[in-house]
């Protein structure tokens, strides 16, 4: 359901706020620009233990969406960016491609004899009607799966006189021997990438996240020791905010900064206990009712994440952002090089800041938020109870910006009523993270991060 106007109003002050606070306590040390990111379900902080865990793998292959400019995760990373290598080809402008064509010209004895080779081959099989010799070079790649030097002669004799032409056709054409090999070379890497995203293995830079199974490969993995560390130790950041003026279930939303919003209280906060009763708390408040909510964050964190690059020889690792860089910049104009093809992808949507290919470089995190509830001029004496009859709470606010569900094992904690005053305070706090037990289950919060994209084309 879309959200209403003042709904969405929350949730950018909302990230307003994480964003100013995540930046005045981490200061220099992130290594760019802080966009806060909705992502309710949490990073888990067991990284590695026997495997490397799937789940938290997953969250560091998240595309960055953006409904209403609020940023979240999507979709995998390297689905989108594996289709975009399959929509890539790697051409020639006019100016090298008539370079090419004046060594034919220069050759064309010798290229007359290697087209009548090739015509006379089992390549030509679905024939061409006006071949060229860097279409014969290509097809001799695509059926053999090697270039023309090392194809294996046993295997496939009729191209014996073919390659040996072609060879002879490289010592002379020295220019189009050298875009051959830039072709090559560039079809070399996109299949080696296409490879290792479709098939991980341990050959291929892999990560095992159980005995049989493998994820695409990661750099600089944390142990699950060192980034637990990490939150218990960080620093912290808390805010506050509230809601007054009830009337039918509605409360006003006050923040600091002067952003005011009229919502459903449901909206704002609802919250279980025993796994089944739901309550809505405004049932409980009057006019001159005031909530304020305090909202602790303890031990920002900072996890980079870095995909495995492709090695200089295509034998491990599966990212190349130079080939999306340069596939946004020569797309749809004469230059030689990679380039995006067919209809499938418009540069201008797919590259550049706010493109579709835009993900988490950099990670912040902290435990799960602690929540302060401080009740006043509330039905106290009634509310208290709802409050004192479990420890088991699950909870949602603002939309579910923030969830407290069961496997996280909130609980109240602080319990403070006032009787005479009618007032009360509580706190919705989780289990301290790293518990015994609680390790693989428990998550981290995603605060946000810095935004890595592509090919900036504006």
């Amino acid at each position: 359901m879309p959200l209403t106007s003042d709904e969405l109003l929350v949730e950018k002050e909302w990230n307003n706020i994480i964003s100013s606070n995540v930046r005045n306590a981490l200061g220099a040390k992130l290594d760019g620009k802080f966009t806060a990111i909705n992502y309710p379900a949490g990073f888990n902080y067991a990284m590695k233990q026997q495997y490397f865990n799937a789940d938290s793998l997953s969250a560091l292959n998240s595309l960055v969406t953006s409904t209403d400019d609020i940023p979240s995760f999507g979709a995998p990373f390297s689905s989108l960016y594996l289709n975009v290598i399959k929509n890539l080809e790697y051409s020639f402008s006019s100016e090298d491609q008539a370079l090419m064509n004046q060594e034919v010209t220069d050759h064309s004895a010798l290229v007359g004899k290697i087209i009548d080779e090739y015509q006379q081959s089992d390549l030509d099989t679905t024939p061409e009607k006006y071949p060229n010799v860097i279409y014969i070079i290509k097809r001799i790649k695509e059926v053999t799966g090697t270039d023309y030097l090392h194809v294996n002669i046993k295997e496939y004799p009729d191209l014996s006189d073919l390659c040996h032409s072609l060879s002879e056709y490289a010592r002379l054409g020295v220019y189009t021997t050298k875009m051959e090999n830039a072709w090559n070379a560039a079809d070399d890497r996109m299949n080696a990438i296409a490879e290792h995203i479709m098939n991980p293995s341990d050959s291929n830079g892999g990560l095992k996240t159980d005995g049989n199974t493998f994820c695409i490969g990661w750099n600089q993995i944390p142990e699950t020791e060192q980034l637990l560390k990490s939150l218990q130790e960080g620093s912290s950041i808390s805010f506050s905010f509230s809601a007054a003026n009830f009337h039918d279930q509605i409360s006003t939303l006050h923040f600091t900064s002067g952003v005011t919003a009229r919502l459903l209280f449901s909206w704002i906060l609802g919250i279980t206990v025993d796994h089944k009763h739901e309550y809505n708390l405004s049932t409980f408040a009057r006019e001159e009712s005031e909530l304020t909510f305090t909202v602790t964050y303890k031990g920002i964190s900072i996890l980079a994440a870095i995909p495995a690059p492709l090695s200089d020889n295509n034998e491990k690792g599966w990212f190349a952002s130079d080939i999306l860089n340069e596939a946004a910049l020569k797309s749809g104009k004469d230059a030689t090089g990679y380039k995006l093809h067919g209809n499938n992808y418009k540069p201008s949507e797919l590259f550049g800041k706010n493109g579709q290919l835009r993900r988490l470089k950099t990670f912040v995190l902290s435990q799960q938020p602690e929540i302060s509830l401080s009740f006043k001029s509330f039905e106290c004496t009634e509310l208290q109870k709802l409050f004192t009859q479990s420890t088991d709470v699950s909870f949602h606010m603002l939309g579910g910006l923030i969830k407290g569900e069961h496997n996280n094992d909130y609980s109240f904690s602080e319990y403070n009523y006032n009787e005479q005053e009618q007032t009360l305070n509580v706190k919705i706090v989780p289990t301290p993270i790293g518990n015994a037990g609680s390790v693989g289950k428990q998550t981290a919060f995603v605060l946000g991060g810095v935004i890595e994209s592509y090919g900036d084309i504006e």
